[in-house]
């Protein structure tokens, strides 16, 4: 980890202005030394007979370690080749390339939550947006994390690449759930450069092996949490496209009815026909109805 951070901290701290082929090839060098490491300590886990619980439990711990580093390492890769690191650049240098805006992206999303919180009027749960759903789901160590850093609130988005890349080295978060927040992320930064026709990080479901139908529910998270309902909508409903857990429907429903999208919020529940398991699915459900005689 220490040869990793080496090389990996002037791409986050603002001291390099580009990257040379020769930081990459250490970075790749790591990646690749612990990736041996990972595929040795697993054998070890799998292969091993007479071991104490205690060895079988600091083995595990170090498989667990090994093999958050070596994601890491693979994230911070695949940033430089996109374009997107180094990070901290002077706007000159930002204007000639997609890079990731965050007082701009900061801004919208204040700006959000604050008429999220007008519309409810004391009478919806404000905190709707998909993204601050998804967030929550990763737990309370995310968001020490996003106020580590100055200018960091805690809540979407992060303060910088290193912050957002720091939540690949949590170990008690699930791999997709940690790509669903990257991909919104990349979203959000595609569509901050309009003018740019740079599909570079468009590759990241692939290079990472995301399944296309899960692309497609957090594109349709995104374009509902930036108020293109119609479009968000006709991606959810695809046959193509993974169906929301339990929770996101909520959310998607309380986010319709507080904005006065009444018709959308019926038109959602006909469509999917989310499972009504709680004492407030029901009522949610109802409410609905009842709005729509």
């Amino acid at each position: 980890m220490t040869c990793l951070q080496f090389c990996s901290t002037p791409l986050f701290d603002g001291s390099c202005r580009f990257i040379d082929p020769q930081t990459i090839q250490s970075i790749q060098q790591c990646h690749l030394l612990l990736s041996n490491l990972n595929t040795v300590l697993s054998c070890f886990a799998t292969e091993a007979q007479e071991i104490t619980e205690r060895g079988r439990m600091n083995l595990t711990n170090k498989c667990v370690v090994s093999q958050l580093i070596c994601q890491y390492a693979q994230m911070v890769l695949w940033f430089s080749h996109s374009g997107l690191l180094p990070e901290g650049l002077d706007d000159a240098v930002q204007l000639s390339r997609l890079c990731y805006n965050y007082p701009v992206i900061q801004s919208y999303y204040t700006s959000r939550r604050q008429k999220c919180e007008l519309l409810s009027s004391g009478k919806w749960n404000s905190d709707y947006l998909m993204i601050d759903g998804m967030v929550s789901q990763l737990g309370d160590r995310v968001e020490k994390l996003w106020k580590r850093d100055e200018g960091g609130t805690g809540k979407y988005p992060p303060p910088s690449l290193h912050a957002l890349l720091d939540i690949y080295l949590l170990d008690d978060v699930t791999e997709t759930s940690k790509h669903f927040i990257t991909i919104y992320l990349l979203l959000d930064i595609m569509y901050s450069f309009p003018n740019k026709t740079d599909t570079s990080i468009e590759s990241f479901p692939t290079a990472f092996a995301i399944s296309w139908d899960q692309v497609k529910l957090i594109q349709g998270f995104w374009l509902i949490d930036h108020n293109d309902y119609e479009t968000g909508l006709d991606l959810l409903f695809h046959p193509a496209t993974a169906k929301p857990f339990s929770w996101q429907h909520s959310k998607i429903i309380q986010a319709f009815m507080s904005q006065g999208e009444h018709r959308q919020a019926l038109r959602y529940i006909q469509t999917m026909k989310p499972t009504v398991s709680s004492d407030s699915d029901i009522i949610l459900h109802i409410t609905v109805l009842l709005f729509n005689r």
